[in-house]
């Protein structure tokens, strides 16, 4: 049983710009979540090596976040979740459920963004 008591804010990806593209709305909805992980990793990568030959290698910052909440109709993927100072995009929702086959809770997977909207 999930009791979550982190304070966060989900703002949904229902609305289209003059473009066609998806934008995020201007309704906020509160909530409560539980942080599994929120976290800035610093990671090698080959690019360099690939396009020059060279042995040199580039740093490129992974971000990482996974949440646990109970359900919300607003929670889809591409939302934004504001949790702890963090702006996070929803790449992933995956349903848990109890023993009895009910949906206890979700957990979320996110990406922190540096500047959604």
């Amino acid at each position: 049983m999930l009791h979550p008591t982190i304070p966060c804010t989900i703002t949904p990806l229902d609305e289209y710009d003059i473009y066609g593209r998806r934008k995020l709305s201007e309704a906020r909805y509160e909530w409560l979540c539980a942080i599994v992980r929120l976290r800035a990793n610093r990671e090698r990568t080959s690019i360099r090596t690939d396009a020059s030959g060279s042995s040199a290698n580039a740093h490129e910052v992974a971000h990482d976040a996974r949440l646990l909440m109970k359900e919300h109709f607003a929670l889809k993927i591409g939302a934004q979740i504001v949790v702890a100072g963090h702006t996070l995009k929803v790449e992933s929702i995956t349903r848990r459920f109890t023993v009895h086959g009910k949906v206890d809770h979700v957990e979320v997977d996110c990406s922190i963004s540096k500047a959604m909207a």
